[in-house]
């Protein structure tokens, strides 16, 4: 995700509904944001520290978020 930033994720919400998620991936870099990771999910503290050179968090920008139905028009939510 970090070499090609522009994802998309689509999820079921029922039967005939689902979401679709679409944003680019940003890097954040900070130490800060890895601690403040790893304390928001201690049971990643076994597999991963910070400075480890492997743990990374990642956020979304520029976000669209919409509701699709095969009965309804799409709504945006985001």
């Amino acid at each position: 995700m970090i070499a090609h930033p522009d994802v998309e994720i689509t999820a079921m919400q029922g039967e005939g509904v689902w979401i679709r998620l679409s944003a680019k991936v940003i890097r954040d870099g900070r130490d800060e944001a890895r601690a403040a990771m790893l304390d928001a999910c201690p049971e990643l503290k076994g597999m991963y520290a910070v400075g480890d050179g492997v743990f990374e968090v990642l956020y979304f920008e520029d976000i669209d978020l919409v509701r699709w139905s095969f009965t309804a028009p799409p709504e945006v939510i985001v």
